[in-house]
């Protein structure tokens, strides 16, 4: 940016007379004066970068918010530290840190909450399934021809081989699972979904994974 010189007496201070001055924002001013508003306007664009930061930490929601180009990147983070006065040279490097470690906790309590929601919709999903499923077994013939994917009678038409015999999937200790439940803090239904989808998980294995998934402190038991 282009400065304009001139020589004359300083209008933000009575001690500069006859002196060259720099005009900045339409004030003509003095070497010292000149350096006292440039470190004041450095100070002010430091905070003002971090507070957005905070303010955008607040306000994460969607997991794609977290690549939107309107969060402070860790660019304009370290340049905003480096740029302000008020911290020593050999703090800025902990100023960073600090700053982002508050980012990325933000981040990681939104991923969290986002693999809770997750879990729910799986939960429930598998519930409709399973309620579907038990109500298609009570139709008639025809009536569950039209629901054959959730139709677990349901047997396709001969072929020239002859069809090998599907065996039921063994069931799970549901006292295991409470106790799993109990001993990890995690839902009853989230087990049993890892134990259907995973056979031969034990109901203990199936909710220490689960609390590996949410990020719970009792995934290390």
């Amino acid at each position: 940016m282009s400065t304009k010189t001139l020589k004359g007496d300083c209008e933000c201070c009575e001690t500069s007379k006859d002196v060259v001055l720099v005009v900045l924002h339409g004030m003509a001013m003095c070497p010292k004066c000149l350096a006292e508003q440039q470190s004041a306007e450095a100070r002010q664009k430091s905070v003002e970068v971090i507070e957005n930061a905070h303010t955008v930490d607040a306000s994460l929601e969607l997991k794609s918010d977290i690549f939107n180009s309107a969060t402070v990147s860790f660019i304009e983070l370290k340049a905003a530290i480096d740029n302000n006065p008020d911290i020593p040279a050999s703090e800025k490097e902990y100023a960073l840190v600090k700053e982002a470690a508050i980012r990325r906790g933000a981040m990681n309590q939104l991923i969290v909450a986002k693999k809770q929601e997750l879990l729910k919709a799986q939960n429930e999903h598998f519930a409709w399934d399973k309620n579907i499923k038990d109500t298609v077994a009570k139709l008639r013939v025809e009536q569950r021809k039209k629901f054959e994917q959730f139709d677990l009678t349901y047997q396709p038409e001969p072929t020239s081989k002859k069809p090998k015999k599907v065996q039921a999937a063994k069931g799970y200790d549901r006292a295991a699972v409470n106790d799993a439940a109990v001993k990890y803090g995690v839902p009853t239904h989230g087990i049993q979904s890892i134990l259907v989808s995973r056979p031969g998980m034990n109901p203990d294995a199936a909710a220490k994974e689960l609390a590996k998934m949410l990020g719970l402190p009792s995934a290390n038991l």
